[in-house]
């Protein structure tokens, strides 16, 4: 069906936008499901054809959905580089002019991104965590989309709970000064779009971490009804091992798991021995 759909598109007829569009749709996925290596020259023939169309709102829907449908795929490396093609030609080309499908599409290049991410040494599992939850955070478009739609109460409770372990890694942050604000350039360097999930975050913690951390855990507490305690617990738990960190309970700094020497790097980040970096209470 589709050579003959094609074939009548070469030849000067239009068999409809929408159907050819849902055809290299069809094709694309089925190659990527079934691991075919036609998938490249098939993004390339996908791309001439919208090169040839008007990018109406219709078409444009279309085209998000496919690059959502086509991004659950991306955990194969062999799909990522056709489909960086195809996001780099909507970009470059303008072609998402709505404002929810350029949220589609920057949405794209994070998926791109927090794939090589996660196979990048100098990305901390608290990096990865924290861009991962900042970039599940709702834009504003599709927060009024949620309201002209309505949520269900399962829905409601899913973008709460995204909120709450934003949250929770906002407050965690002060814990990270000062390697984190190199993380943040090495993202800045290498993952431009991870980078601006976070960006407004780096903003925070230059200005005013302490400030940052406490409108945190006050945010947190209100709409998780955790403690002060229960949070530092959380943090230990999840991404402590043979490290220093600050017991708000007792108002000192503590040791956990392997105890580090005087001499050791501080696992602060800060490329100093741990008797130099650690001077008293961080919040």
């Amino acid at each position: 069906m589709y050579h003959t759909v094609a074939a009548e598109y070469e030849n000067g007829h239009d068999p409809g936008t929408v159907l050819m569009d849902g055809i290299f749709q069809r094709l694309i996925e089925l190659g990527m499901v079934i691991g075919q290596d036609t998938v490249s020259g098939d993004i390339d023939a996908y791309i001439h054809f919208l090169e040839k169309q008007e990018n109406t709102d219709r078409l444009q829907e279309r085209v998000a959905e496919n690059l959502v449908l086509f991004a659950h795929y991306l955990e194969n490396p062999a799909y990522r580089p056709p489909f960086q093609k195809l996001a780099g030609y909507l970009r470059d080309s303008g072609f998402m002019t709505l404002p929810i499908y350029r949220t589609t599409l920057r949405t794209a290049f994070e998926s791109l991104e927090s794939y090589a991410m996660r196979e990048d040494r100098k990305i901390s599992s608290f990096l990865m965590d924290l861009v991962l939850c900042s970039m599940n955070i709702r834009t504003e478009e599709y927060r009024e989309i949620d309201r002209q739609a309505g949520l269900t109460e399962e829905e409601k409770e899913a973008i709460q709970e995204e909120e709450i372990q934003l949250l929770l890694r906002k407050y965690f942050s002060i814990r990270r000064l000062p390697g984190l604000l190199r993380d943040f350039e090495y993202l800045k360097a290498h993952y431009p779009y991870a980078y601006q999930s976070v960006q407004a975050i780096e903003c925070e913690l230059k200005e005013d971490p302490r400030r940052m951390s406490k409108d945190s855990l006050k945010q947190l507490m209100k709409k998780d009804g955790g403690t002060r305690s229960y949070y530092d617990h959380l943090y230990t738990e999840l991404y402590e091992s043979g490290t220093v960190i600050w017991n708000s309970d007792t108002g000192s700094l503590r040791h956990t798991g392997k105890k580090l020497g005087r001499n050791d790097p501080c696992p602060c980040g800060s490329g100093k021995n741990t008797n130099i970096a650690v001077e008293g209470p961080i919040i």
